[in-house]
């Protein structure tokens, strides 16, 4: 969750005894735009994909499901390339 969105895990912003856990759900509940979560210096090809690993993320923290669910959920996320997946847009800078 940090990765993606660039924010530490806890943060002002977050409000009080909220973490980012929190914020990211909250904010997934109430937002339309969800792309707005996402660290800009992703690339806007990976933004989508980023958004459905913040909602897995998300479903594990509250949940935890067999590895063959989590394994379904990922195989919906696959990168466009070796290259250019989520984590390496971040690592790149």
């Amino acid at each position: 969750m940090e990765l993606i969105t660039r924010r530490k895990l806890v943060e002002h912003e977050f409000g009080e005894n909220k973490d980012i856990v929190h914020w990211i759900h909250d904010e997934m509940r109430n937002k339309e735009n969800m792309i707005g979560l996402v660290d800009p210096n992703i690339s806007d090809e990976s933004k989508t994909d980023a958004i459905k690993v913040l909602t897995i993320a998300i479903r594990l923290h509250h949940a935890v499901p067999c590895i063959k669910t989590v394994v379904q959920m990922l195989e919906h996320t696959e990168p466009r390339s070796p290259i250019d997946t989520v984590i390496s847009d971040i690592v790149k800078y």
